[in-house]
């Protein structure tokens, strides 16, 4: 069975301002998830289904052609094209992805075994991907990839970030996604949705969305999807969110939580990449 990555790369990028997963961060012109696979073909993986917009899958297939490693044989899955994304724009006249559960779910009848998830606008480095990789190869069930928080910041500005709190064996015992800031004193601080800022030490744990998943994760996506989808909060612009789904999967099923010191580094903003690129110079 080929080692599989789903990519998820439909997001509308409006903080970035146009289509990042586009966004050229190298001088040969290659973007963050073409670098990326190329850890991820030398890790074994044979295989990428990526989630994709249908406005900019022809763009983003002329980009793979061009950089992404031969010997990864890609597919595309056009999440807007997907059945609950069709109900949500024609019942709610929504176009906004609905989110990265919803994501993963689209490519479910092109998975027939475990795989692993990548997002296509943060940079995996070789080790954590290899990681990934041997976890899937091994049949060890669900894992997700445990970054120090502060090795995942190029600026001070805001950013979302799902802290993982683990128990005494190493698992997952719950993740919660938050905002990661700076206080007035200079430190670290995460805050759940309306909650109080609390202050980090920067070597917690957070997911960055690189996963593995063993495939009993797709029923779990589809109850939540279909949740989403009668609660009403399609209309309000809400996503039902990887992260929230295996929240609620760990009081059943282990999940492991991968730890590495090495950075995980991404694109939320425009001005982003010349930092990216200094950070990435810096670390050579």
């Amino acid at each position: 069975m080929a080692l599989t990555v789903v990519v998820l790369a439909a997001g509308l990028g409006r903080r970035f301002g146009g289509v990042k997963q586009l966004a050229e961060v190298f001088p040969d012109g290659r973007t963050v998830i073409a670098r990326s696979m190329e850890h991820a073909a030398r890790a074994g993986f044979e295989r990428a289904v990526v989630i994709v917009r249908s406005d900019i899958a022809g763009l983003l297939a002329d980009d793979v052609r061009v950089h992404w490693p031969a010997d990864i044989a890609v597919e595309y899955v056009e999440q807007d094209r997907d059945p609950a994304s069709i109900a949500a724009e024609r019942e709610h006249g929504r176009t906004k992805p609905l989110g990265t559960a919803h994501a993963v779910l689209a490519a479910a009848d092109r998975l027939d075994g475990p795989f692993a998830v990548f997002n296509a606008d943060d940079l995996y480095r070789a080790n954590p991907v290899a990681a990934i990789a041997g976890q899937l190869r091994d049949g060890d069930g669900h894992a997700v990839m445990g970054f120090d928080v502060a090795r995942t910041l190029l600026t001070d500005r805001p950013v979302t970030r799902g802290l993982c709190r683990t128990d005494a064996a190493g698992r997952l015992s719950a993740i919660e996604e938050g905002t990661v800031g700076r206080g007035e004193d200079g430190r670290l601080t995460w805050a759940a949705p309306g909650g109080a800022p609390v202050t980090l030490a920067g070597t917690e744990p957070v997911s960055m969305n690189l996963w593995a998943f063993a495939p009993s994760i797709l029923g779990r996506l589809a109850i939540a999807v279909d949740e989403f989808m009668a609660s009403g909060r399609v209309a309000s612009g809400d996503e039902v969110l990887l992260p929230s789904v295996v929240g609620r999967m760990v009081a059943d099923e282990p999940v492991r939580v991968l730890r590495t010191g090495e950075s995980c580094l991404g694109v939320t903003y425009r001005e982003d990449i010349p930092l990216l690129v200094e950070a990435l110079a810096s670390e050579r």
